[in-house]
């Protein structure tokens, strides 16, 4: 499969959708990984429509998929949060608290998928995720004339002598 990003492209509706219908609600809310305690944290946030969840538990959220199947390894209930909250989140991938939303969500889809065949979940995919997820950097908020507009991704700011 070859690809190309092309800067002020935007996100595949159509593969944002099949990523959704493939990947419904699930029944329960999830849970931290580390729970050593008597009570374990439930995200019951998760209750809420994606879109309105605050950005904070987002990360949370995606912080305890990421360690939690890095560390455990890949329980169900994580694998299928990561997979519900992907999709509805790839548009809100640019919104910064301590890092980028994109950021958390490339990690939950690195980690949900590392050992897994393609056909496994659905024959088109990683095209899907490419389309999405990978295309959100060259949405065209990102972008002016072709060149990147600085303090939109990776580098928040302008500060940057080396000029990278």
């Amino acid at each position: 499969m070859t690809y190309e990003w092309i800067p002020g492209k935007n996100l595949n509706a159509k593969s944002i959708e099949r990523l959704k219908y493939l990947a419904p609600k699930p029944a329960e809310v999830m849970g931290e990984a580390w729970f050593m305690g008597e009570q374990r944290r439930i995200f019951h946030e998760l209750d809420a429509e994606p879109e309105t969840i605050p950005l904070s538990i987002l990360q949370e959220v995606f912080a305890e998929i990421i360690s939690g199947i890095r560390s455990f390894g890949a329980y169900e209930e994580w694998v299928d949060w990561a997979h519900y909250l992907v999709p509805r989140l790839v548009h809100r991938s640019g919104e910064f608290n301590l890092s980028a939303l994109g950021e958390v969500l490339v990690g939950a889809v690195l980690q949900v998928s590392l050992g897994v065949e393609p056909h496994e979940r659905h024959r088109t995919y990683c095209k899907d995720v490419l389309e999405t997820l990978g295309q959100s950097l060259m949405a065209p908020e990102n972008w002016n004339d072709g060149r990147v507009r600085v303090g939109t991704m990776l580098c928040r700011s302008n500060n940057n002598p080396a000029r990278y």
